[in-house]
């Protein structure tokens, strides 16, 4: 049996099943491909005898020892019959079954070889056996507009061979992926192929329907047009007599639409959360921003509180500081520019004191880890905070370098003031707190800290790498190289 016919016999495999007449199809080895209820008791075969791939010679054989052709050699009626088949001829005639009932036998050859056999019971009354004709000849039209329907239905069908190599294709294929079927016909399904997946995983599709039966999927396709559409796919394998795969039958829904509009509700979803997240920060800030201003009111009118209140305020404006700026980023992240940037505008306007921000050449900015922004804020503010603090009163000004190590992914924030490092230390009791709050909050991994004399300068040095700072994002540009609060 040719391939295309094989499948077709597959695809109205139920519909055949209900017919009205009995039908069964041998192939050209004379082997029983299928066969439907009605057709094996019209036959007068067991019914538990007859399975795909029984030869016809076990079939006629069962029938003559069942007394289905009246008295006669067995052996001698199964042969002639057997080479009455082998003419590939068409064949009618009548007989009278065992239980009295007449059935009409028509032998039609197929154009590969092998054979289609209809049964039919005749009436005994002309005019019964006309209306039984007519009734069985509606419901076999019925069946096959049925399975055009199916056919040209809003489903995109591929039949191909065992090797993927495209038998036939339906209307919808062609409005789907924009191919004539006269331009897939005997190309491999490869044509169809984004370039999205490897072969790998097309073999592993093809390894579960040969297992299974059937894959179920989306996958993007190529369209005639050059773009990609998205396809709901399912295949199935169509098994010969042996039990092999000897087709695929595909069918394709294009979801790309759908798909697309998925995306869009979800980039919505994102952008209205991304739009409350930045609001919280936002009233956040500016209800930090309200407490450091009446801690300002209290220190101005009461002097001797002002040294620990101006600390207090530089860290609560550090906190705020990290929900600025992640109120101003869709993606809720704190980059450690912006927030360097803004503590030492904080430390100037509190301290009075000129601070620098200095990009070293080759500076590439980084993420912090969302857990690690307030602990850092924390540090960065005291540390800035201490070095304008403790300069030399001849020169208050404080730089802040920052530079990146390509090697490890480090960056390196060095805080530098003119003095002496024992002075820092031992100038006044906040300072040695402010110190421990330091210590207290760095982070255990990804971050160390240093303080060297290096002439008359100390050098705070804080090295940040992974985990707690991200892959470098961005290189600053040239025009971006320092920054003055």
């Amino acid at each position: 049996m040719p391939a295309d016919a094989q499948i077709s016999v597959s695809l109205l495999h139920d519909t055949i099943a209900g017919l009205y007449e009995g039908v069964s199809i041998f192939n050209a080895q004379l082997q029983l491909v299928v066969c439907n209820a009605r057709a094996i008791v019209l036959s007068g075969i067991p019914a538990d005898r007859v399975k795909p791939g029984v030869h016809l010679r076990d079939l006629l054989r069962m029938q003559v020892e069942a007394g289905e052709f009246g008295p006669c050699d067995p052996q001698a009626e199964v042969e002639r019959r057997l080479d009455e088949l082998k003419q590939s001829v068409r064949l009618t005639y009548e007989r009278q079954r065992p239980d009295g009932r007449t059935v009409e036998v028509r032998h039609s050859p197929l154009p590969d070889g092998g054979f289609r056999t209809v049964y039919q019971e005749v009436a005994r009354d002309p005019a019964n056996r006309r209306a039984s004709e007519m009734r069985a000849l509606e419901k076999t039209n019925e069946a096959l507009r049925i399975a055009a329907i199916a056919f040209e239905g809003q489903e995109g069908i591929i039949v191909t061979d065992a090797n993927r190599v495209i038998l036939r294709v339906n209307a919808a294929f062609t409005r789907i992926t924009g191919f004539e079927a006269s331009e897939v016909q005997d190309q491999h399904t490869e044509l169809l192929r984004s370039g999205r997946y490897d072969e790998s995983f097309f073999e592993s599709i093809v390894d579960r329907i040969q297992q299974l039966g059937s894959w179920e999927g989306q996958m993007w396709s190529r369209h005639k047009l050059r773009h990609e559409s998205l396809l709901s796919v399912t295949a199935r394998g169509v098994s010969d007599t042996s039990g092999r795969v000897a087709n695929y039958v595909i069918t394709l829904i294009d979801v790309t639409d759908k798909h697309r509009q998925s995306e869009q509700h979800r980039l919505d979803e994102a952008a209205q959360r991304n739009a409350l997240v930045r609001e919280v920060h936002h009233r956040i800030k500016n209800n930090l921003h309200g407490i450091t201003g009446l801690l300002r009111e209290f220190a101005f009118n009461h002097p001797e509180t002002a040294p620990v209140l101006n600390r207090a305020i530089g860290q609560v404006n550090s906190i705020a500081t990290i929900h600025g700026l992640q109120g101003y980023n869709d993606a809720n992240e704190v980059r450690l520019c912006g927030l360097i940037c803004a503590i030492a505008a904080q430390v100037h306007e509190i301290w009075i004191a000129k601070v620098d921000v200095i990009f070293v050449p080759g500076w590439i900015d980084v993420a912090l880890v969302e857990t690690e922004t307030v602990p850092l804020a924390l540090v960065l503010n005291e540390l800035v905070a201490n070095a304008a603090k403790h300069s030399d009163r001849a020169c208050t000004d404080v730089r802040i370098e920052l530079s990146h190590n390509p090697t490890t992914s480090a960056v390196r924030v060095n805080i530098i003031n003119h003095g002496h490092y024992h002075r820092a230390l031992a100038s006044d009791q906040a300072a040695c707190l402010g110190l421990q709050l330091v210590d207290s909050l760095m982070p255990r991994e990804g971050a160390h800290l240093q303080t060297l004399q290096l002439q008359g300068e100390v050098h705070t040095q804080l090295d940040l790498y992974p985990p707690v700072v991200s892959p470098p994002l961005f290189e600053i540009t040239p025009h971006d190289k320092k920054h003055e609060p």
